[in-house]
């Protein structure tokens, strides 16, 4: 063993400044080259571990371990209740345009996805990754579904979906939006996955359209 530090019990560099925690790493290298030198050693013949609480540099490789064991498990991720709408520019003139036909919406416990179709009516200017068939969810907190508690959970727009064309020019679009804590954009929403009982859900609101009352 050439060298060990405690472990803070948080892991975290949240009240650090970007000098600080600079100053910190270059303080470690300095000391573990100079560790190495004294030891006539080179970094690939020592390895870091955690051990009671502490970070230790020692001398030493990694092996790996033949484990005599398999594990194997089938994962269940199919959804069966949820509830399903079909909606148009009428009845959700800020979600649905005007070009847009056999939308639906489909309100599961994971997400919120809308499917429909526009034909060659729709702007081709817009970029692919534009929604064509629908207006997308803002974030101005006018997009949430509220519960029969009261809670209120923020929709947002996630970065599944499906965009195609076919042969007679009729653009096909699944776009999918997900449950947030907060009306905010989430760098990974996935990491933050929300799932609610649809059952409790007293309505779900789109850019101030009511897709679902119960």
């Amino acid at each position: 063993m050439l060298y060990t530090e405690e472990l803070p019990e948080v892991q975290s560099n949240d009240e650090m400044t970007e000098e600080q925690i600079a100053m910190e790493n270059s303080q470690q290298e300095q000391t573990v080259n100079r560790l190495l030198k004294e030891n006539n050693l080179t970094e690939d013949e020592c390895i870091w571990v955690t051990h009671n609480g502490k970070s230790v540099f020692a001398k030493g490789e990694r092996k790996s371990a033949g484990l005599k064991f398999t594990i194997s498990f089938n994962f269940n991720h199919s959804i069966d209740n949820i509830i399903e709408r079909n909606i148009d520019s009428k009845s959700a003139p800020n979600v649905v345009r005007d070009y847009t036909r056999n939308a639906k919406i489909k309100i599961s416990p994971l997400s919120i996805p809308l499917s429909g179709e526009c034909d060659r009516e729709y702007d081709k200017s817009m970029e692919d990754w534009e929604d064509r068939c629908f207006i997308s969810a803002d974030t101005d907190g006018k997009s949430k579904v509220i519960m029969d508690d009261g809670t209120i959970y923020y929709v947002l727009v996630n970065e599944g979906g499906g965009r195609r064309t076919d042969d007679n020019g009729v653009f096909y679009e699944t776009t999918y939006l997900q449950y947030s804590a907060t009306g905010e954009p989430a760098i990974d929403l996935a990491s933050n996955r929300i799932i609610i009982d649809i059952d409790k859900i007293q309505s779900v609101i789109i850019n101030g359209d009511t897709i679902y009352q119960k």
